[in-house]
């Protein structure tokens, strides 16, 4: 067996020590140099942290797809440590998530200059009496772990950072529908028992040069309840801004433009976060999200400075609305019944554009010394600051209506343990049932050509919907919408949203048809059927009326009467899960 040498073990102590001693001990040092924390020396601080101050305590929250336990940190100034409040505790629960892409490790360092800030700061210390800190000191561990210097190909620095891939090879903030990786199971559990009222999703910009140090991305206020995306749009967000304009750092909203060239000036638009991503997921439980997105193209200490900075400022929004965040949650809880209607899909509203006044570089072309061809740059030498129309509304499109009751049949158990996951309170049937139901028929969908995180994705799904009786059994789930999750069962279970479980492909298996015909059996079938039934007949002729070409296509023409008899499987394309309306 090796035995560990003291001098090695004296010489971690003292990396340790290296590495985090320019983190802020008052709110008043700054991070310098360009390295970010390894995973280990980054748990190793926030261990000791467990070990000074009795408001501290990190815990081990679930597996990841590397092995390695998700670690989370709280500071708790009543040291309880738990997610069940006492009935005169009303401080809110801020989730800070970093890591997500390693890569982007600004907001794990700053994360743990903030966790010191709070707990040795008095000024930052008296935010705990409003305010639950949860922090996960690195989501996708398996990226950290595998650390490089090249990966992140536009950003300045540093020099050894972790990669965007979990061991799985996903994009972990792609996997908040579908839940393939433990990491992502692991986090939405902690969330769940959690039931933060804040989260923040710490990252890095990809895309246009520009002057701001910052970019923030809000909860897009129109998917929210009124209340929700009110407090969101109008309070919360610009007082965030104004409190980093006051500590004199630049800060604008995320640069997504408009125009494909991805020239700022062209107009910027909010981003949309649907529930594939962590803040989209977490708007489906009322949470409002925040992602800070430091810009790339900073030196590595500017970013995480200004990252230490946005997280001091929301937290103390959060605490300064405490009041309102509390109350906006519970209004949104209480929001969404069945026969409601709500969008599926959301559409950005050009319709409505303000403007903002941004900072930015001109946009100029030259020869590129590698193609020859004309290539984007940004001048420095021609800097400006100009209105440019922002985006920041979109319009609800493809409503339907809430049902008081969903059916899924037990069959369909990976559907099933999402849900579980989500905290969506669902009841077996005690006995085989026939039940009267509104039941969709899949009548069009495209398909991704390539996977994309894992899966071949659907996109522009129609359907159309008819009353049957099916036939339930004992053990099949139904699941009330009249709970806490309806948003998120709602939009997980509507095979049209845009990141339903139908279009992540969980429901494949019926888009394929189980039974054909012999060409040559089945003319003498089709001839019968036409005889005794003259609606189908009839039918018939007006369908090959309008599709001339099929003229000299018996299979089309005999394919045509044959789904549309009683010899066509009831199964295929109909999707599984039922509607009780």
């Amino acid at each position: 067996m090796h035995r560990r040498s003291p001098y090695g073990f004296a010489l971690s102590l003292l990396m340790i020590w290296f590495l985090t001693r320019s983190l802020s001990v008052a709110g008043s040092e700054k991070f310098s140099g360009n390295k970010t924390l390894t995973y280990e020396a980054c748990i190793a601080a926030y261990q000791e942290l467990d070990q000074l101050y009795p408001e501290a305590k990190l815990l081990e929250a679930g597996p990841t797809d590397c092995g390695r336990p998700l670690r989370l940190f709280l500071i708790d100034n009543r040291k309880s440590f738990s997610p069940v409040r006492q009935p005169d505790d009303q401080r809110l629960v801020v989730f800070i998530n970093n890591g997500i892409h390693p890569g982007e490790p600004d907001g794990i360092d700053a994360s743990l200059m903030l966790a010191k800030d709070l707990l040795r700061d008095p000024q930052l210390h008296a935010l705990l009496d409003k305010l639950i800190i949860a922090i996960v000191p690195v989501f996708n561990i398996d990226g950290a772990l595998q650390r490089g210097c090249c990966s992140r190909a536009n950003q300045q620095g540093p020099d050894a950072y972790g990669f965007r891939g979990n061991a799985q090879y996903l994009d972990l903030n792609r996997d908040f529908m579908k839940a393939d990786a433990a990491n992502t199971r692991s986090l939405i559990s902690l969330l769940i028992e959690w039931n933060p009222d804040i989260l923040i999703d710490t990252h890095v910009s990809d895309g246009a040069d520009y002057a701001a140090h910052m970019t923030l991305i809000s909860s897009a206020a129109d998917k929210q309840t009124p209340t929700l995306g009110t407090l969101t749009r109008d309070v919360l967000t610009p007082e965030i801004f104004s409190r980093m304009q006051a500590t004199g750092d630049t800060i604008c909203p995320y640069v997504d433009t408009r125009h494909p060239s991805g020239i700022p000036d062209s107009g910027i638009v909010s981003f949309l976060e649907t529930p594939r991503f962590l803040s989209g997921w977490a708007a489906l439980h009322h949470c409002i999200g925040f992602i800070t997105e430091s810009h790339m193209l900073k030196p590595f200490p500017e970013r995480v400075n200004s990252t230490h900075r946005i997280l001091q400022a929301i937290l103390k929004t959060a605490a300064e609305n405490q009041t309102a965040i509390a109350h906006a949650r519970r209004s949104a809880l209480l929001h969404y019944r069945h026969g409601e209607r709500l969008p599926l899909n959301w559409i950005l509203d050009t319709t409505r554009v303000g403007t903002l006044e941004f900072s930015g570089y001109k946009a100029r072309y030259r020869t590129s010394k590698v193609t020859g061809l004309d290539r984007l740059y940004y001048d420095h030498d021609a800097p400006y600051r100009k209105p440019v129309p922002f985006y920041d509304h979109y319009t609800g499109i493809d409503s339907t209506s809430i049902p008081r009751y969903y059916i899924l049949p037990q069959a369909w158990n990976k559907v099933a343990e999402l849900l579980l996951l989500n905290n969506v309170k669902m009841k077996r049937l005690s006995q085989d049932s026939s039940l009267d139901v509104s039941a969709y028929r899949i009548t069009n969908y495209n398909t991704v050509d390539r996977p994309y995180e894992g899966h071949y994705l659907h996109y522009q799904v129609s359907t159309s919907v008819a009353r049957e009786k099916v036939q339930c059994f004992r053990g099949d789930w139904i699941i009330s919408t009249d709970q806490p999750a309806a948003r998120y069962v709602f939009e997980a279970l509507e095979p049209t949203a845009t990141d339903s479980y139908f279009n992540w492909g969980f429901f494949d298996a019926v888009l394929q048809q189980k039974e054909w015909f012999s060409d040559y059996v089945f003319e003498d079938v089709a001839a019968e059927l036409l005889e005794s039934q003259p609606a189908l007949k009839r039918d018939f002729l007006e369908w090959r009326s309008k599709h001339p070409e099929l003229n000299g296509d018996a299979f089309a023409q005999l394919l045509y009467i044959y789904r549309h008899s009683p010899n066509f499987e009831t199964g295929s394309m109909r999707y599984p899960v039922y509607r009780i309306d």
